[in-house]
């Protein structure tokens, strides 16, 4: 077993945190407001730029979020950081997407038992809902957050996260390139300065290549 560096991209957010929660309050409280997109809807939507939003079931990286969605539902990963910007933010969006999927369940569950308590099976759905979050929360660069109160921090900006993906996966009016390994070699060879950066158009998610020290 030695130590040797991972080179993996991390998410970078720029957000203003407004709450400090717990991890299972932040997770919990994640549940009433999350969206996530339906791929069966087909209503035009106009941008106030005048130019129709492109549904994200229309956008090119879409077969590969359905793919990464499979693959988290049925046989989960044990990290969601990838090695490149495309793996990673795909592999967020689709596990916080199967996390607000459990607690949706959790929330059936509890309107059905009206019970004073969580059933065995609410409870099975929560652990698996807490398990992925957690995985989540690791995809993120949480170094700019005091490390006193990182951890919470960093929970509180991967559910901020997951409701900017929302809106912008969603109403862009522009195809979104979302670089793969071959993608950002190209992007790099059209740069001034090459760079190991990537920030999705029009926010502050910014995508570096970070080496972690990992047990292999």
């Amino acid at each position: 077993m030695s130590n040797r560096g991972l080179r993996t991209w991390l998410l970078g957010f720029l957000a203003v945190l407004l709450v400090v929660l717990g991890p299972r309050s932040a997770l919990l409280a994640s549940a009433a407001q999350a969206r996530v997109a339906d791929a069966q809807t087909s209503v035009e939507v106009i941008a106030p730029s005048g130019m129709a939003v492109i549904p994200i079931f229309e956008q090119p990286f879409y077969p590969e979020l359905l793919a990464a969605s499979n693959r988290w539902a049925y046989a989960p990963l044990s990290r969601v950081v990838g090695d490149s910007p495309r793996e990673t933010l795909l592999n967020f969006y689709a596990v916080m997407a199967q996390v607000s999927n459990e607690l949706r369940v959790v929330d059936q569950m509890r309107d059905q038992e009206n019970g004073l308590f969580w059933s065995t099976a609410a409870r099975e759905h929560v652990s698996i809902a807490e398990e992925l979050f957690s995985l989540a929360v690791q995809a993120l660069d949480s170094r700019i957050f005091p490390e006193s109160v990182r951890d919470d921090m960093a929970q509180e900006a991967a559910i901020q996260l997951k409701e900017v993906l929302d809106y912008v996966l969603s109403h862009s009016t522009v195809p979104i390139q979302i670089p793969d390994q071959a993608g950002l070699k190209s992007l790099n060879e059209q740069r001034s300065k090459s760079s190991e950066s990537w920030t999705l158009p029009l926010t502050t998610i910014t995508l570096s290549n970070e080496i972690m020290d990992a047990d292999l």
